[in-house]
């Protein structure tokens, strides 16, 4: 027996008692009759059929209500939308219960294509947020789609978890956000060893600190520039002369070799419990990963 019958029983109950509900005779009323048939047209539509996917952003704050990029996502304050009270709640949003709640909404093409394509586009704009700046942001476990009479279903993003402290953009920086936004949506989609470098940088983002995420970072900066290059210069040489100004490559090069030297420190499994240790090993981690970030932002851009 297929697994839908029973819910497609219980939803035929449903239209059945809303239709006599509170009667006395069996004669069927029109207006009710369209209501009932609107409700079970509601429950019963796919996903895929609605015109937009909605998703909560994790994170974000800024003092726009509005914010359009090229790619046709748009992010929009919770209060200027209907939407469902699930994706308005704080909890886990990482804001306050006052401070605003930001959605990210996609249009559906037609088809379960459109709607893996509105997926794919709400993710891509958490990505353009990590190559823009620094910060924790991110999509929340459910994207929600309007299936009609106020009804809302529930997809999962698959998203990962999002680094505490927030992501806050300013009227300026929400500007540079969007331009950037329509420099990458010009580019071709990147691939091969880009394409793996951005992803392994998205996962050190998602770290609870640079510093767990440090591996990922390095990992892709050796997926980017691994070998000597075809002037023999080492990794450390040549990612430092992609990501510091001529007079301070050399310091770069330090730097960067000495965060080899503490990833290797932390695959033994030795702690940094000491201010002194933890201080400067966070810096580093922090830097490489800024470094990084400027470094597979250029690429993507060509």
């Amino acid at each position: 027996r297929p697994a839908y019958l029973p819910t497609l029983a219980s939803l035929l109950v449903v239209f059945v008692a809303t239709l006599w509900d509170g009667c006395a005779e069996f004669s069927l009323d029109r207006t009710r009759l369209e209501r009932a048939l609107s409700a079970l047209d509601a429950e019963a539509r796919e996903p895929h059929e609605a015109e937009l996917l909605i998703a909560p952003m994790v994170g974000l704050q800024m003092p726009l209500p509005r914010l359009e990029l090229p790619s046709g996502v748009r992010v929009v304050r919770a209060d200027t939308l209907d939407a469902p009270l699930d994706a308005m709640r704080s909890e886990g949003m990482q804001r306050a219960a006052w401070e605003p709640q930001f959605l990210a909404v996609a249009e559906q093409g037609d088809g379960i294509e459109g709607s893996l394509e509105a997926m794919r586009q709400l993710r891509e704009l958490v990505t353009v947020l990590r190559l823009f700046k620094e910060g924790g942001v991110g999509l929340g476990a459910y994207a929600f789609a309007p299936t009609g009479e106020g009804k809302w279903r529930r997809l999962a993003t698959g998203a990962a978890g999002t680094r505490p402290g927030g992501y806050k953009l300013s009227e300026a920086e929400a500007a540079e956000l969007a331009e950037l936004g329509r420099r990458l949506e010009a580019q071709p989609d990147p691939d091969g060893a880009l394409r793996w470098a951005i992803a392994r940088f998205e996962m050190g983002c998602e770290r609870v600190t640079a510093l767990e995420g440090l591996s990922d970072h390095l990992l892709a900066l050796r997926g980017m520039l691994e070998g000597e290059g075809p002037v023999d210069a080492t990794l450390s040489v040549r990612a430092a002369a992609l990501v510091a100004d001529p007079g301070e490559q050399e310091e770069a090069r330090v730097r960067i070799e000495r965060a080899f030297e503490l990833e290797r420190r932390l695959m033994t499994g030795a702690e940094l419990a000491e201010r002194k240790d933890a201080g400067p090993a966070i810096g580093l981690a922090v830097w490489i990963e800024d470094g990084l970030r400027a470094l597979v932002r250029e690429a993507a851009l060509g």
